[in-house]
């Protein structure tokens, strides 16, 4: 099966199954690194409600991007925009699911964090 059509096929399937998908901005080095099959962990914050055999669709960004479409992109109310419109967005996601969570507060992991083990199940590139 093809990627493209594969992360369409998860998608459809965490719509019909009690399964959590959550959306995460990640920058160029780590994404390219689970992209490689190099990274097997996410550390983030504990803002969400993160459970094992959730799906995390990490959306790569470019944390540093400057220029007047940026700006342009700023100027508009922020309950106005879509994210899929910013111009850091590269277009390109990797879809993982959660296979171990540790919690924050458990081997001095400050609360406000979370370590999550991860399997790459595919990715996708919609590049303008």
């Amino acid at each position: 099966m093809r990627p493209r059509r594969a992360c369409r096929d998860l998608l459809v399937r965490c719509q019909e199954a009690p399964i959590s998908t959550h959306n995460l901005k990640t920058w160029p080095q780590p994404f390219r690194a689970v992209l490689a099959g190099n990274k097997h962990h996410e550390v983030r914050r504990s803002d969400r409600d993160f459970e094992v055999g959730d799906v995390l669709v990490l959306q790569e960004w470019k944390n540093d991007l400057q220029s007047d479409e940026l700006e342009f992109f700023l100027l508009i109310p922020e309950s106005d925009r879509d994210d899929a419109e910013d111009p850091r967005y590269t277009g390109h996601d990797v879809f993982v699911e959660v296979t171990y969570l540790t919690k924050g507060g458990t081997y001095g992991l400050p609360e406000d964090l979370c370590v999550m083990s991860i399997k790459k199940l595919g990715s996708t590139s919609t590049k303008r």
